[in-house]
C-alpha cells in the first residue's frame, strides 16, 4: 500500500544536492528534473506530498537520508492511501 509523505521543511544547512537527488532516484525512481523540482520545494518551505510505495521502515529511513544531507525537517506525517482514494494516517 503506498505510503504519503507529507514535509515542511525549514532548510538551514548546507544542502548535499548530488546525494540528494541520488536519495530521491533511489527511492522514488524520478529523474533529475523531478528532483530538482523536489530539493526546490523543500528548500523555499513549501509543503511537499510525496508518495512511497515501501513498508514504514523503510519510509522512516528515507526521512534519515534526507535530513542527514542537509534538510532540516520541521514538521512531517505519513498516510497511508486508502483504495476510494482517502488516506489514513499510519
Amino acid at each position: 500500500m503506498k505510503k504519503i509523505l507529507e514535509i515542511v521543511s525549514l532548510h538551514y544547512d548546507p544542502i548535499n544536492k548530488v546525494g540528494f537527488i541520488n536519495v530521491l532516484r533511489d527511492y522514488l525512481q524520478c529523474d533529475i528534473v523531478e528532483a530538482q523540482n523536489i530539493l526546490k520545494q523543500l528548500t523555499e518551505g513549501q509543503i511537499l506530498r510525496l508518495q512511497l510505495d515501501l513498508p514504514i521502515e523503510e519510509c522512516d529511513v528515507f526521512l534519515y537520508h534526507i535530513s542527514e544531507l542537509g534538510i532540516g525537517i520541521r514538521y512531517y506525517s505519513w498516510h497511508e492511501e486508502e483504495p476510494d482514494g482517502g488516506a489514513k494516517s499510519c
